[in-house]
Order: structure tokens, then C-alpha cells, then sequence
């Protein structure tokens, strides 16, 4: 597991909310990719976390519900190219250690959860118990 150490003034912490969707040019409608970042950052991080939370189960229940992209939306695993697009939406920590771009993100839900997600909680728990870590 990482070690988060913070500076002087301590890491700034916030939670993104990653959104996109392609056709991968198998359409012959929408071939550009849309892709979205919505970042949740205030004083509280518990009060971050569950917007992004909230956010991202409110756009998995309107993509799944009632979504398409010039073709019917499915998730990448379930793809079936020129007959479906997919999307794929994940909520991740980010540790911002200073202003030039030093920063680290980790998945709490969404892609590649499997294998990062042990560690991205972990990393997440340091946070929340580091006093310093939280805004």
C-alpha cells in the first residue's frame, strides 16, 4: 500500500466522477467519443464522497434506463461492435500533493475495480483517518 504523506499544507482531496462513451467508429450516426469529468471538491470530503456517489449511481440508472449514443449503450465487457456502444463511468479518489500536477488517483467504483479497488480503499481509509488529508 502507498504511503500518503502530506506537505506543509497537507494534499488537497477530492473525488472525480469519470463518464464516457464511443462507438469506437462502428456507428454510422455518433463516432466522436463523449467523455465527461465532474469533480467534487469542498471542506468536507465525507460530503464530497457521497455526492459523487449519488452522481454517479443517478447517471449509471439513466444510461442503463434509458440510454444510447447513436446506438444502444452496453457496458465494454458485453460490447457487441456496430450493434451496441459502450460507456463506462467510475468515481475515484484524487490526492493532489501540489499545484504542479503531482497527483494520484484511485478507483473507488467503476473500471478495473477488481484489481485496484483493495488498495484504492485502503489508500481511501488512510485518508479519512488522516486528519491533515482531510479538508
Amino acid at each position: 500500500m502507498q504511503n500518503i504523506e502530506s506537505s506543509n499544507n497537507g494534499p488537497k482531496c477530492y473525488y472525480v466522477v469519470s463518464e464516457y462513451l464511443s462507438t469506437f467508429d462502428k456507428s454510422t450516426g455518433q463516432n466522436i467519443p463523449f467523455s465527461n469529468q465532474r469533480r467534487f471538491e469542498e471542506n468536507d470530503l465525507t460530503k464530497c464522497k457521497t455526492d459523487a456517489l449519488n452522481f454517479y449511481h443517478q447517471r449509471c440508472r439513466g444510461i442503463e434506463n434509458e440510454g444510447s449514443y447513436s446506438l444502444p449503450l452496453e457496458k465494454p465487457e458485453n460490447i457487441k461492435l456496430g450493434i451496441n456502444a459502450a460507456y463506462a463511468i467510475s468515481v475515484k479518489l484524487v490526492v493532489e500533493y501540489d499545484a504542479i500536477n503531482d497527483f494520484q488517483h484511485y478507483v473507488i467504483i467503476g473500471e478495473d475495480e477488481s484489481d485496484q479497488s483493495f488498495e484504492s480503499k485502503n489508500i481511501e481509509m488512510e485518508v479519512f483517518n488522516d486528519n491533515e488529508l482531510v479538508n
